[in-house]
């Protein structure tokens, strides 16, 4: 591949990323964590009560959990993360699994600066 199509898709991805919003955007990454992580990586149905669990890297028990909502703010995005979290830890806790890693993905970068 060369320079050219590097960016191009570099462009491409970076629209996506601004552009994808809710479910749309958690279909994405997970497209993306399947591809970097063949047959280690599994999604989790894409349903709220989905017990703070969006996939998971089997191999490293590390939960993915994916946040793009229309509009947000900081305070909400630490209520979903340690919602997420908490969620996480007791739902592999009923099937006896400790969680190693837990990853949060969201597209707002606006929501990580002061």
């Amino acid at each position: 591949m060369d320079r050219m199509q590097r960016g191009f898709f570099r462009l491409a991805a970076e629209n996506q990323f601004l552009r994808l919003k809710r479910h749309d955007f958690q279909n994405w990454v997970g497209r993306i964590l399947v591809s970097s992580y063949p047959g280690d990586y599994e999604n989790i149905r894409l349903t709220q009560g989905d017990g703070g669990l969006d996939g998971i890297i089997l191999s490293r028990l590390a939960v993915v959990a994916v946040y793009a909502p229309r509009e947000s703010s900081a305070d909400r995005l630490a209520r979903k993360i340690n919602g997420d979290f908490n969620s996480a830890q007791v739902t592999l806790q009923k099937r006896g699994v400790q969680l190693k890693a837990f990853i949060f993905v969201h597209n707002d970068e606006g929501l990580t600066r002061d």
